[in-house]
């Protein structure tokens, strides 16, 4: 059965690496790593019924595979080698926890949200939240309830 599922996946991969498009991201190198057994068994495993829309490799070397999961767009990175890094999706900024956006407003007064990303990694789930002031723009890691603000 697995090997039947690994096929049924690995088919609409290597249609993509055919349609390949204009672009020069996907070479033989990024086709192999499309085929890759560890990232697809990844995604079916962890956002099953997903629909993988396109592959692309990263300037930083990383392998971003974008799907359609839960009817929620969602970016999967993952090593050449096909070991997990994170997923990450656009949150509405409006749909922030309420400790979350105190915990920003607290650190950074004088500065808007401008963007949120919910994070998935292994070393833990965190929002990813862009924030402004008129000209000036900061990165930063939120943990879940807000109890840690960094800049990244």
């Amino acid at each position: 059965m697995k090997k039947v599922l690994l096929a049924v996946l690995a088919l609409p991969l290597a249609m993509l690496v055919a349609c390949g498009g204009d672009d020069d991201n996907n070479d033989g190198a990024v086709a192999a790593v499309l085929l890759n057994d560890a990232i697809a068994g990844y995604i079916q495993t962890h956002y099953p019924g997903a629909v993988i829309n396109s592959i692309e490799m990263e300037p930083g070397g990383l392998v971003d595979v974008d799907i359609t999961h839960d009817a929620t767009a969602k970016d999967v990175y993952f090593t050449t080698n096909g070991s997990w890094v994170l997923t990450k999706w656009d949150v509405n900024v409006s749909t922030l926890p309420v400790l979350v956006t105190d915990a920003v407003s607290v650190a950074y007064p004088d500065y808007l949200i401008d963007d949120a990303d919910f994070v998935q990694s292994p070393s833990g789930n965190y929002y990813e939240i862009n924030i402004e002031k008129g000209n000036f723009e900061k990165n930063l890691k939120v943990a879940l309830d807000g109890s840690s603000v960094e800049e990244i």
